[in-house]
């Protein structure tokens, strides 16, 4: 045999012998692995082939720790001798405390346990903390059943472990409506409240305005309260995703005096509306000053710019009218409702309406009052020259849609942006009756709330 052949088997002998000695000496990692035992009891055996019938070096209870060294996908090696030799771990008895990537999650149920380990076989001394109610925390996965966390205790951070049974994955928060899959839906207190604390209840097929939060539960609000409604009870139904809808009516819905951005509509309720209801796209037909009265002085009433709407020949899924405050303020004639003069409030706004019902009777057609204003010398509840406030208008505008059967949502009685509030108006608005950025993302919200609780 010649020596270059004898030296080559020679260097593949020694190779093997390296690669089994870095397998079962574990060198081959350069740090150790914690691991968990995930049984009752978990055996420590001499040697990886001898598991049936071995020689067990030691056993570890449940939720007690081992430092070990993998050294393939079926056996650990023990980081330290156990009576002067290293001892072997199936691995399918234990959990390796290597996590996964953090997760939002909150909590769920009347209690949520926060172990010292997971697996725990040691009672109340196992456990760090229990959670009450729906809070949110940071979870990593360690295998389907249990999950790393930290606690905070007495100002000192440990690491907990939590089961999978104990919260629920927190998701993208997006405003939905939902609708009722049966009688006695109900609103819950809270995600720990099941047949407990019912804040509504509501009938098959009846909707309710809220927001996705985690895989299993919704959040919603029911008057003023924060509410909980669980998916087996409700299905998301969204009737404006992937309309095209319309906006229409003078400087609110236009967005003039926008922080910065005046009298274009970068800024605008109609801004965050697709967001917030899951329409495509909102058109913005706002003009700042336009009434719904034709007047002398100008050319741009809701009646002269009714052909707006159909532009290009479209016709828009939803048609949402904000109807104009400056009829009030500028003094135009409430009129009478049978008289359909163009130069009346009345008047006007049934011309203005009769068009939309002519021209897009297939379009969901939704107005609404203006707001409560708050800009002195003029305020909704001072009177024009006739002797009228802006209640008196917006009375007007109810008894128009009621007739038509147009649905109509009542913004003055709104509250929850009122500028006769110092704090409200100096943090929401520009001048008591346009908004900011902030108060119009609000209001967006508001409006959003209001279309699709119906």
């Amino acid at each position: 045999m010649s020596f270059k052949k004898i030296f080559f088997m020679f260097l593949g002998a020694s190779l093997v012998f390296v690669t089994v000695h870095l397998l079962f000496t574990g060198k081959a990692r350069a740090s150790d692995l914690q691991i968990f035992a995930d049984k009752r009891t978990v055996n420590v055996y001499r040697s990886p082939q001898l598991q049936n019938g071995g020689k067990v070096l030691k056993s570890i209870a449940g939720g007690q720790t081992l430092k070990v060294l993998p050294i393939n996908d079926v056996w650990d090696r023990t980081a330290t001798k156990i009576n002067g030799q290293y001892g072997y771990v199936d691995s399918s008895d234990v959990l390796k405390d290597d996590t996964g990537v953090s997760q939002k999650v909150y909590s769920i149920g009347k209690a949520t346990n926060i172990y010292k380990t997971p697996y725990p076989y040691e009672g109340k001394n196992s456990l760090y903390e229990t959670i009450k109610g729906t809070e949110p925390f940071i979870v990593r996965k360690m295998d389907k059943n249990w999950y790393k966390t930290f606690v905070r205790i007495n100002g000192k951070e440990y690491t907990g472990y939590v089961s999978r049974s104990g919260f629920d994955f927190a998701v993208p928060l997006k405003n939905h409506q939902y609708r009722a899959l049966k009688t006695n839906s109900d609103v819950y207190a809270d995600t720990s409240d099941i047949n407990k604390t019912i804040i509504k209840m509501l009938n098959q097929n009846d909707v309710i305005y809220g927001q996705s939060f985690t895989e299993n539960w919704d959040r919603v609000t029911v008057n003023g309260r924060t509410g909980f409604i669980n998916n087996r009870d409700f299905e998301q139904d969204d009737s404006f995703e992937g309309n095209s809808l319309v906006a229409f009516g003078d400087s609110m819905t236009r967005g003039a005096e926008a922080d910065t951005d005046r009298g274009t509509t970068k800024y605008s309720w109609t801004t965050y509306l697709p967001h917030e209801i899951g329409a495509s796209k909102v058109y913005n037909y706002g003009v700042s000053g336009s009434a719904v009265a034709v007047r002398s002085n100008r050319k741009d009433s809701f009646q002269e710019r009714e052909s707006w709407i159909n532009s290009n020949s479209k016709h828009p899924d939803t048609i949402l009218v904000l109807v104009s405050i400056n009829d009030f303020r500028h003094n135009v004639p409430l009129g009478s409702f049978n008289i359909r003069s163009r130069t009346t409030f009345y008047g006007g706004l049934r011309n203005f309406t009769e068009y939309l019902l002519r021209n897009d009777p297939k379009s969901k057609i939704i107005y609404m009052t203006p707001l409560i204003e708050n800009r002195p010398p003029v305020s909704t509840y001072q009177h024009n020259i006739f002797g009228l406030n802006q209640t008196d208008y917006a009375r007007a505008i109810k008894k128009v849609t009621s007739y038509y059967g147009i649905e109509c949502i009542d913004m003055q009685t709104w509250t929850g942006l009122n500028p006769f509030n110092p704090a409200i108006k100096k943090a929401y608005y520009v001048d008591g009756l346009h908004m900011n950025k902030a108060g119009y993302r609000i209001m967006s919200a508001e409006i959003s709330r209001r279309l699709l609780n119906g």
